[in-house]
């Protein structure tokens, strides 16, 4: 008798198995290194705002003619559904999945049956890819397949930001327990000026077999247009009174009891999906309470020196309050674009 899990690295695991940890590439945990001894630095950065993107329908007809002639996994020969509602639209063939929402800036495909095939060999846990053939394995995938989905403006750049692995852990009973990789996935970020862009946004996922096959992937990417608001970052001691006053105002923890485990600053882009247009600097802070060890929290810092009250940001809200009460200068969403806000460019990238 055999019992067969699989999961993610980044999934709940049960019954003891073990994961394989999700891991930073050398590029974000030198992002790390640096936003935790510096911040954001001294160098003043220009506001950015979103393009809005070519549209759903144009996306997913582009992209069912591009995959229509391609080999499984990714082909889009056999649509046996299709879904159109106001949000996104849903295409489906017997073992795919083609997902546009948005302006068409956010998009995933995947085989459905790829990875439990034939195909697919699966890989011992040390004989996995490396984030190096894996980002070499995607960017050539990009490259050929997705590139008008990646736009890359002037000052842009793509580079690598984490990896995980699918693990199937089979056991014989009474006999050993085995752990083999079965897919892979990685994640790819953007830099702006060389800063890098941190949250759901500016991100490309590329999921590959066990066999080096990439069988989906995933897409939250937009144009940006530089303004000429030039935003100056408050001082790292500035962003952690910014960070400790969130903490305190959710309610989630006692400062005293936070324990953070990853602290990033670049560009904060909460993803093509949120409805603001306003990309500017920020710092996500993912940490825990001693009290509760198993709830993980993230805080987005608004990390300009002044507060901007976004309506779908809603640290903006909150820190605005509280730097109120210490009479700090806020503005709202409205005013700063009236007052600021005006494009250096109008040309998408």
């Amino acid at each position: 008798m055999r019992h067969l899990l699989r999961f993610f690295a980044f999934s709940i695991v049960a019954l003891g198995t073990r994961p394989l940890a999700a891991e930073p590439t050398p590029f974000r945990q030198r992002v790390a290194e640096t936003s935790l001894r510096v911040g954001l630095g001294t160098t003043k950065r220009p506001l950015l705002s979103r393009a809005a993107g070519a549209g759903r329908d144009a996306v997913v007809s582009r992209l069912l003619d591009r995959f229509a002639d391609l080999p499984a996994p990714v082909t889009t020969n056999g649509v046996t559904n299709v879904r159109s509602e106001n949000d996104h639209v849903l295409v489906q063939g017997r073992d795919w999945l083609l997902d546009v929402r948005g302006t068409g800036d956010w998009v995933r495909f995947f085989d459905t049956s790829y990875v439990d095939g034939p195909e697919n060999s699966p890989l011992p846990t040390e004989a996995r890819p490396s984030t190096y053939e894996l980002e070499a394995t995607a960017r050539e995938f990009i490259a050929a397949h997705i590139p008008d989905l990646v736009p890359l403006g002037p000052g842009e750049d793509l580079l690598a930001w984490q990896t995980s692995y699918g693990v199937s852990v089979v056991e014989e009973v009474g006999g050993p327990r085995t752990e083999e990789v079965t897919a892979c996935r990685i994640v790819f970020t953007r830099t702006i000026g060389g800063l890098p862009v941190v949250g759901d946004g500016s991100k490309v996922v590329v999921h590959v077999a066990a066999n080096g096959v990439p069988y989906g992937f995933s897409v939250d990417w937009s144009s940006f247009v530089t303004t000429t608001t030039q935003q100056a970052p408050v001082p790292l001691s500035n962003l952690r009174e910014r960070g400790a006053m969130l903490t305190l105002a959710h309610g989630k923890a006692a400062v005293s009891d936070r324990v953070e485990d990853r602290f990033e600053c670049g560009y904060y882009d909460p993803g093509a999906l949120v409805t603001s247009a306003r990309v500017e600097l920020g710092c996500l802070s993912s940490y825990r309470s001693t009290e509760a060890p198993l709830a993980a929290f993230v805080d987005a810092i608004p990390a300009a020196t002044s507060v901007v009250v976004v309506k779908t940001w809603p640290e903006t809200m909150v820190l605005a309050a509280a730097l109120a009460a210490t009479s700090a200068e806020t503005t709202s969403e409205t005013a700063a674009d009236a007052a600021e806000t005006v494009p250096q460019a109008t040309a998408e990238f």
